[in-house]
């Protein structure tokens, strides 16, 4: 997202991008037996809200989805359609990009991506498949051209 995010800043046009992981990166204690609430789906319908009461029209949304209920979440948050592209990754590919960034966080995300991989999950209806091994800018580049996002005025 950020590689297209460049692309269309470079074009002059308007668009808004966001982050889901960030938009989930909280964490709250459980109160007796009252479900923790689902703030990232909460942030997303109001900084995709406020984004389009700003005239933005082309949102960027970067995450992942376990699956089309997922999906289905994340179209129920936003103000226009959602075109869903999947990056097709191999394991090893992942893993070598999370380990050279050293943190928990990342750990973290590579032992989550290994229990997708071994239950079958991040598997969902999608719009476009792309390798997910490729340069950054090969992909973002091949998504912009299958969007043809016009500039709206």
């Amino acid at each position: 997202v950020e590689e297209l995010a460049d692309h269309y800043e470079r074009l002059g046009m308007p668009y808004g991008a966001i982050d889901l992981d960030w938009l989930g990166w909280y964490h709250l204690d459980e109160i007796g037996d009252t479900p923790q609430r689902d703030l990232q789906q909460e942030n997303l319908t109001d900084v995709a809200g406020r984004y389009w009461q700003s005239g933005v029209r082309h949102l960027l949304i970067a995450g992942a989805a376990k699956d089309d209920a997922a999906v289905q979440r994340i179209r129920a948050a936003l103000p226009c359609p959602l075109r869903v592209v999947l990056l097709t990754t191999p394991l090893a590919v992942v893993e070598r990009r999370l380990t050279a960034i050293p943190t928990s966080g990342r750990v973290d995300d590579l032992a989550v991506a290994k229990d997708w991989v071994s239950r079958g999950l991040g598997h969902c209806t999608v719009d476009l498949t792309l390798p997910g091994d490729a340069p950054l800018a090969s992909s973002a580049a091949q998504v912009a051209s299958w969007l043809a996002w016009e500039r709206v005025t």
